[in-house]
């Protein structure tokens, strides 16, 4: 698969943004902390805490909920959220902040998604960048994988391909053998439970909880696989996807006689 061109609308975020953490505004400063070169990926996405944004709500943001969801009276309150916070690009996405309390309605807990748009003045707020739990002994896992693969193979090794912490993805090589992602199984141990172990979490932007990836290779494929780890990116890409931007290649071995030059042949 060949590296996905970045859609033209997906630049790298400034690290500059309007922030509340722990009830402290900051305007000037990264959303996220720098690196810390001696740490571990996976010990970057643990020790990241959530911070908040907040958002006032105008007519101007009722309005655009209106439009958006094509309603001829008030916005419901989840779809307001939708407007007002980038992070919850969708309805089912803003329901689910709301269910987990991280949707603040003038600094209170609203799990009601369906009541009507809070009055021109309310203060919105929302959790950002909320870590995940990593799996225990993540990166002995890891390390484990890539000391049984077969003669240590680069393609049976589970590594980072390229990554640009800046715009927030990557790409990560996939073994033959792991599923790309838990929707095979909970009990399944996957690639998207490896990737915080592998690739660190951006610099700018709204952190993802965790690295997602983008497409999906089967189970007995091996080859890249396009991870983002901020939500914009992640919308971009997914974006890129859908639209075909993105162009892939698969390579297979085979046994036996497959016919010549211009044969047609069923699997």
């Amino acid at each position: 698969m060949t590296t996905p061109p970045i859609p033209a609308n997906m630049t790298p975020p400034l690290c500059s943004t309007q922030s509340v953490s722990d009830g402290v505004e900051s305007s000037d400063q990264p959303q996220f902390a720098a690196l810390i070169v001696e740490s571990s990926p996976a010990s970057r996405w643990s020790m990241h805490e959530a911070q908040r944004h907040e958002v006032v709500v105008t007519q101007e943001l009722v309005d655009e909920a209106m439009r958006k969801f094509e309603r001829r009276t008030v916005p419901y309150l989840h779809q307001v959220v939708v407007v007002a916070f980038p992070h919850l690009p969708t309805q089912g996405a803003a329901r689910q902040a709301m269910k987990r309390g991280d949707v603040l309605i003038s600094g209170a807990v609203e799990t009601l998604f369906n009541a009507p748009a809070p009055a021109v003045g309310t203060v919105l707020s929302a959790s950002v960048g909320k870590a995940s739990p990593l799996p225990a002994g993540l990166e002995e896992k890891l390390q484990a994988w890539n000391a049984g693969s077969g003669l240590q193979r680069p393609e049976t090794q589970l590594r980072v391909l390229f990554e640009d912490a800046d715009a927030g993805w990557g790409i990560v090589n996939k073994p033959a053998g792991v599923h790309s992602d838990s929707s095979w199984g909970k009990d399944r141990f996957t690639l998207e439970n490896y990737l915080p172990a592998l690739v660190n979490p951006p610099r700018c932007g709204t952190r993802c909880p965790r690295p997602v990836t983008c497409h999906r290779l089967d189970l007995r494929v091996a080859g890249p696989v396009v991870v983002a780890t901020s939500e914009e990116a992640l919308r971009a890409l997914k974006e890129a996807f859908r639209e075909h931007k993105v162009r892939k290649e698969y390579r297979a071995i085979v046994c036996g006689e497959v016919g010549g030059e211009g044969d047609a042949f069923s699997v």
